[in-house]
């Protein structure tokens, strides 16, 4: 995958690469830096946050959850944008830096998911 650039991302201004340096460009890579497995009770919920410096990626794994994604910043060339989904079992949800993020399990039975990320 090292040329197919799916792996990597365009940095922004404010965002950090994996080396410490600020400024945009491109890093070729995402590294994980931590990985979670958790479960959501019915009606529990991970609070809107912003994610600036780091990627992550939530594997539902059973159950569901509204999910709220979007972006935090006004661009010159377009506006904020939110969307709300449904996140089933089997879906995966990528979390670019830059973005909000927000999970509600809105039924009544309990949802496990599994969360990896990078921070760079």
């Amino acid at each position: 995958f090292e040329s197919s650039g799916e792996l990597g991302r365009e940095l922004e201004p404010w965002n950090i690469d994996s080396f410490g340096e600020a400024g945009g460009g491109t890093e070729p890579f995402m590294t994980v830096d931590y990985m979670d497995f958790q479960q959501l009770k019915a009606g529990a919920a991970i609070g809107l946050h912003r994610h600036r410096d780091n990627q992550e990626a939530i594997l539902m794994m059973s159950g569901s959850g509204l999910i709220v994604v979007g972006d935090w910043a006004k661009f010159p060339d377009r506006e904020r944008c939110f969307e709300v989904r449904t996140l089933k079992a089997g879906q995966l949800v990528l979390i670019k830096g830059g973005n909000i993020l927000g999970l509600m399990n809105d039924t009544d039975n309990p949802a496990q998911l599994f969360v990896f990320g990078g921070y760079d």
